[in-house]
């Protein structure tokens, strides 16, 4: 059992959650509502249906907050799906871009 004089030595992990993507469908930019803090490992990836990556949004630590992106350049339309992750959760959202 553990003591809890002892806890201060326990790592304390990311604890994060995306509760939107805004607008979806979006046009040529979109935010990413963030709650909580992430790890420094922290990654946002957009992928293709075939689940090829297309581009690395955000890599680094960030905090609680609105993140904004560009569509990346030669971006066809459809459906992609936004992958955020760290070393202790992984989170994906689907959108739509429509140009």
């Amino acid at each position: 059992m553990p003591n809890p004089a002892d806890e201060w030595h326990w790592p304390v992990p990311s604890t994060w959650f995306i509760p939107g993507v805004y607008p979806n469908p979006f046009n040529s930019e979109f935010r990413i509502e963030l709650y909580g803090m992430t790890g420094p490992d922290f990654e946002i990836r957009l992928f293709d249906l075939l689940g090829r990556e297309v581009a690395l949004l955000y890599s680094g630590r960030t905090s609680r907050g609105t993140l904004n992106f560009d569509a990346p350049n030669g971006l066809a339309a459809g459906v992609y799906f936004l992958r955020a992750k760290d070393h202790l959760y992984a989170e994906t959202k689907k959108v739509l871009y429509l140009k």
